[in-house]
């Protein structure tokens, strides 16, 4: 029994290796809306900083034989478990998906460009800093998965900045339950920067109550959260509105 085992292992493993080596490589990855790993070069240099092993393991990932159809068959598999997230992003209720947000790295940094800027030409600057949807549409998953409050990164903007920022948090709360953020994308929609833009003119004291009518163009992209989950066919309808 052992050496059966052993043969279909040693089977699968030629085969895939087979597979590897003539098959195809593709240089994009239309699902995941990247550009993947190229061959390593091979040389002393990046042999003996373990830059080419490195390389090589992030190539062998990205050409594995039917990669995105097993990185499907996974999403697909976990979907139905009931597994709530994947690649930090969160299935939510109405058939939404949301992105995490993570404590950013740079915040003082753009503080301190944006302040200086100010301070060295003397003009009028506007600052908005629009919240991500899992913010705006917390209430579609469980608020204790999130890691980091995004409130906490708009508050430090709006009281470390030396210039006119301008809140529009409340404003997308308010309207949360309008479609004004896509169900697979990160992205807001037309309407979503509408109610923005209402609120900028409201602080610079602009008239702006022209009615604005909104028109659907396309619905042949899923969008970059859809990618990052690999969503299958018999189940990404759900999440396209």
């Amino acid at each position: 029994m052992r050496k059966i085992i052993s043969i279909i292992v040693s089977i699968f493993i030629i085969t895939f290796l087979c597979l590897f080596i003539f098959l195809p490589k593709s240089k994009f990855s239309e699902n995941e809306n990247r550009y993947l790993k190229s061959s390593p070069v091979l040389n002393f240099k990046n042999f003996f900083n373990r830059r080419f092993q490195g390389d090589l393991s992030v190539y062998f990932s990205d050409h594995f034989p039917f990669r995105e159809k097993f990185l499907s068959f996974k999403s697909r598999v976990d979907y139905r478990l009931g597994i709530t997230r994947i690649n930090d992003v969160y299935y939510g209720v109405d058939n939404s998906l949301l992105e995490e947000y993570k404590k950013p790295k740079n915040s003082e940094r753009i503080v301190n460009i944006v302040n200086k800027f100010y301070e060295n030409n003397n003009v009028d600057i506007d600052f908005m800093l629009v919240p991500t949807s899992i913010y705006v549409n917390r209430f579609k998953i469980d608020i204790d998965n999130l890691s980091y409050d995004e409130m906490d990164t708009i508050k430090y903007f709006k009281e470390n900045l030396d210039v006119n920022f301008i809140d529009v948090s409340n404003t997308l709360v308010k309207h949360n339950s309008e479609y004004i953020y896509y169900n697979s994308d990160h992205h807001w929609t037309s309407l979503g920067s509408y109610y923005a833009y209402l609120e900028y003119c409201k602080n610079k004291g602009i008239d702006c109550n022209k009615k604005v009518k909104f028109e659907t163009v396309s619905r042949d992209f899923y969008g970059t959260l859809y990618s990052k989950c690999i969503l299958v066919n018999d189940v990404k309808h759900n999440f396209y509105k």
